[in-house]
């Protein structure tokens, strides 16, 4: 009995490994990832700068070669603009636009399996596909 316990308990972890072998943890975005349900470095880091009222370096994060930086903060530029907290200039409105149509994959995370890749311009078309909704809602009213 004890045998095919061990043997999926090795199998799920073998899994869960191989899921997250396949991320890229740098350029993830996921609000709740790996085992421990930890945002990913570029949520943290944005996270960061929103708490420190870091809107010049969230802007500059949209020339970053980081696909996941570039979506959170266009996204984070957004919806600071909407609220009335940061005036978007016309060059960062450009580029917001084009990364609103952008087919480059972002890597994203949910959980300890959930890794996959996504078109950029499918993140901004569904804002709460992997939870940025939620994310900046608290994370802004935090601040």
């Amino acid at each position: 009995m004890k045998n095919p316990l061990i043997l999926l308990l090795v199998i799920g972890l073998q899994c869960v490994s191989f899921a997250q072998k396949k991320a890229d943890s740098e350029r993830t975005v996921g609000f709740g990832c790996y085992v421990g349900g930890e945002p990913s470095r570029a949520v943290t880091k944005i996270t960061q700068l929103i708490e420190s009222n870091g809107y010049n370096s969230i802007s500059e994060l949209l020339h970053s070669g980081n696909e996941g930086e570039r979506y959170l903060a266009g996204i984070t530029l957004q919806r600071l603009n909407n609220i009335g907290i940061y005036e978007i200039n016309k060059e960062e409105k450009d580029l917001i636009e084009k990364l609103q149509k952008s087919l480059d994959l972002v890597s994203v995370c949910e959980g300890c399996t959930y890794f996959d890749e996504v078109p950029m311009h499918i993140l901004f078309s569904d804002k709460d596909l992997i939870g940025t909704n939620r994310w900046l809602e608290r994370t802004i009213k935090k601040n």
